[in-house]
């Protein structure tokens, strides 16, 4: 294939994808003469209302159930909808699914030693400096433990959204818990990503530590001792 029927199969191909990118966002007519907002859901099952009328927005798809909104309340919409927060009224289903999985996966990590080198150049000669990393392992038996653990419970938080003096919505965050649903009457809210990954005897969070179910559902199976005798019980 000569170049120059590579480059017109390319133009077809973005073509195709602009296309295609531009009939899954059209705009919709819609003939409903009040205030609005549509319901959304995404393919985890999650649902939000939108004051648009795109068949699909941000990773959601609109349906033609709406609520009726006042001017505030459109205001508000539009500040969630920005930042992906979701109500947790309106999805306690796939809320409380995804936490009893969450709760599965709780486990024990172990801090192992390791060897890196650095190179140092003098003159001609290349000398080696060896040097002691650390990091966690769910392996208790590793071969270079050095006795520390940590615990990795998967708590979760919602967050509330006021008006402060300037007019500004503002978010703030709850406390930790094992079910956001008991504090939804003062935290209402969810960000996408509400999970947390906590240490309560450390009193801290880790970054570090996978969020993947797919992963933690391998990583279970390999290293079923690390995930037993774990948990948080009755953490509030």
């Amino acid at each position: 294939m000569n170049s120059r029927k590579k480059e017109i199969i390319s133009l077809i191909l973005a073509a195709t994808t602009l296309v295609s990118a531009y009939e899954y966002s059209k705009k919709i007519k819609c003939d409903i003469n009040t205030d609005h907002a549509h319901k959304y859901t995404n393919d985890e099952g999650y649902l939000t209302y939108m004051d648009k009328e795109y068949n699909s927005y941000k990773g959601y798809d609109r349906t033609d159930e709406y609520i009726e909104i006042s001017g505030d309340e459109k205001e508000l919409l539009k500040f969630l909808n920005k930042r992906n927060i979701l109500k947790i009224s309106d999805n306690l289903e796939i809320i409380e699914k995804t936490q009893n999985e969450y709760k599965k996966y709780d486990h024990i990590e172990y801090e192992y030693a390791y060897t890196y080198h650095t190179y140092i150049h003098t003159g001609k000669v290349t000398v080696p400096v060896a040097h002691t990393g650390h990091s966690w392992t769910l392996d208790k038996n590793h071969y270079r433990l050095t006795g520390k653990t940590r615990n990795c419970n998967y708590l979760f938080y919602g967050v509330k959204v006021e008006k402060n003096e300037k007019g500004k919505y503002v978010i703030t965050k709850s406390p930790y818990t094992s079910d956001v649903t008991t504090i939804m009457d003062k935290y209402p809210y969810i960000k996408k990503d509400y999970v947390v990954v906590y240490d309560k005897e450390n009193n801290c969070t880790y970054n570090d530590v996978t969020k993947s179910i797919e992963e933690l559902k391998k990583l279970k199976t390999e290293y079923s001792n690390s995930f037993e005798n774990n948990k948080i019980l009755n953490y509030k």
